[in-house]
């Protein structure tokens, strides 16, 4: 499996409309940096939550999906979240939202 583009829109920290595409060279490899809280576990909650349906806090417990919602857009009375992931296998190509 790879992972090829993630879309979210107002998904915790990330609000309104966001794309990440990963790598396509030959070695695949995409690399996550940041400061610390700036969103790089809500990146990978994203995929989490997409493929398993549950996002994980820091102590393994599952996040209320009401928890997911980027704040500053529900205090706009904006209420959609959405995350979609565009995958490949084995040269097919899947789409998850």
């Amino acid at each position: 499996m790879k992972i090829n583009e993630l879309h979210l829109n107002n998904w915790m920290i990330f609000k309104g409309s966001q794309k990440v595409v990963f790598a396509s060279n030959a070695e695949n490899i995409t690399i996550i940096f940041g400061e610390n809280m700036h969103g790089k576990t809500s990146l990978l909650n994203s995929i989490r939550w997409c493929l398993y349906g549950a996002a994980k806090n820091r102590q393994g417990s599952d996040i209320p999906n009401s928890d997911l919602l980027n704040e500053s857009a529900k205090r706009e009375g904006i209420y959609d979240l959405s995350v979609k992931l565009n995958l490949t296998v084995d040269e097919d190509i899947y789409e998850i939202k």
